[in-house]
C-alpha cells in the first residue's frame, strides 16, 4: 500500500492507516460486497466504511459506481465521495458522477460535483459526456 499518494497526501495516509489500524482493509470485499444488502442501514455503513479506505477502495469501483443509483442519498452521496477519492481508478464512473451532478439530493450533488472535479483535475480530457466537452 502507498501511503504518500494523491493530491492531499497527509489526508490519504491518516486515512489509510487508520483502516490499517482497525483492520478494516482486508474486509474490503466484503463491504463491497455489503453495497448490496437490503437493508439500508448496511449498505450505508458498507459505503462509510470504503470510504474510510481511500485509493484501497479502488478495486470495488464497480460497486461503488451502482451505488450511485442506490434509493438511500446517503449510500448514493457516500459513493460519490469514495469514487473521488479512488482518483483515476475511477475514470469508467465519470459519466455516472457527472450524472449524479443533477441527483434531488443537495448532498449528492455536492459530493459528485466534488468528485468530477477531482478527476479533471487528474485527467484534463476525462469524458465526462457534458454537451461540447472535447472528448
Amino acid at each position: 500500500m502507498n501511503f504518500l499518494t494523491g493530491p492531499w497526501p497527509q489526508q490519504d495516509s491518516a486515512a489509510e492507516l487508520r483502516c490499517v489500524a482497525l483492520g478494516i482493509t482486508p474486509h474490503a470485499a466484503k463491504l463491497a460486497e455489503a453495497l448490496s444488502s437490503e437493508d439500508s442501514q448496511v449498505r450505508q455503513a458498507a459505503a462509510s466504511g470504503l470510504r474510510a479506505l481511500g485509493r484501497a477502495a479502488a478495486p470495488y469501483g464497480v460497486q461503488l459506481g451502482k451505488a450511485l443509483k442506490d434509493n438511500d442519498c446517503i449510500v448514493r452521496q457516500t459513493a460519490a465521495w469514495t469514487l473521488g477519492a479512488i482518483g483515476l481508478a475511477a475514470k469508467p464512473f465519470a459519466k455516472e458522477l457527472a450524472q449524479a451532478m443533477g441527483d434531488r439530493d443537495p448532498d449528492v450533488r455536492v459530493a459528485a460535483a466534488a468528485s468530477v472535479q477531482e478527476l479533471s483535475h487528474l485527467d484534463p480530457n476525462l469524458d465526462f459526456g457534458f454537451i461540447g466537452q472535447a472528448a
